[in-house]
């Protein structure tokens, strides 16, 4: 690609992006800032097209931080859930975004492009793919968990494995907290029953959180 057409693509983002997507990319950057010195991996699950996941990773290359990265998603058709809710909106979503998320290969080409490295890509339904990742990395401490999965089943298996993997200061972003049914549901149950408290930016994004004190 020439240098004329990437400088066109760029101005052309500048021209398009709405302030929500704006705002996000400086969320994610100030919770990465955060957990700089907080001990442990980034894991990412739901990749989707991959626009956060190479974010991170690039803030990663530019602070040298040297995290690894795991990036969980099917990188095919989304599932479906198991309820009404999650599947009306799920049909809802995949209406204007389409069905399927990136395809491994070509995240994998497009990360090795860049010469970001350090990461692995696991592919395949959270709900048989993370047991597995745990019974292979016993000792994982974690710094950062993406949670963009938007169903309840995944989000809560996610939460329920890996919050006592998280190390102090820890965070995990709720990518879809109070937009998806089913990452709500599975967010506010597992709140109350271990006494956390959510966090949201006031001026970013206003996007939730929660911390590992």
């Amino acid at each position: 690609m020439s240098n004329i057409k990437k400088f066109l693509i760029e101005n052309k983002f500048y021209e398009t992006v709405s302030l929500d997507r704006f705002e996000k990319v400086l969320m994610q950057l100030e919770i990465f800032k955060i957990i700089k010195n907080v001990k442990g991996c980034i894991l990412e699950f739901g990749i989707f097209r991959g626009n956060s996941f190479i974010r991170f990773m690039l803030f990663n290359k530019i602070y040298n931080f040297k995290k690894k990265f795991y990036g969980f998603d099917t990188f095919g058709e989304f599932p479906k859930g198991k309820n009404y809710f999650d599947n009306l909106q799920r049909n809802k979503f995949t209406k204007s975004a389409g069905t399927s998320s990136i395809n491994k290969l070509s995240l994998n080409r497009i990360l090795k492009k860049k010469k970001l490295t350090n990461f692995t890509l696991i592919k395949g339904d959270v709900l048989a793919t993370l047991p597995r990742f745990i019974r292979k990395n016993k000792k994982l401490k974690i710094s950062l968990i993406n949670l963009d999965l938007d169903l309840y089943e995944p989000s809560k298996i996610v939460l329920e494995s890996l919050y006592s993997r998280l190390s102090k200061n820890g965070i995990i972003i709720l990518d879809n907290y109070k937009t998806f049914y089913g990452e709500t549901k599975a967010v506010n149950e597992f709140c109350k029953k271990n006494d956390i408290k959510l966090m949201k930016f006031k001026l970013l994004n206003k996007k939730t959180f929660i911390i590992k004190k």
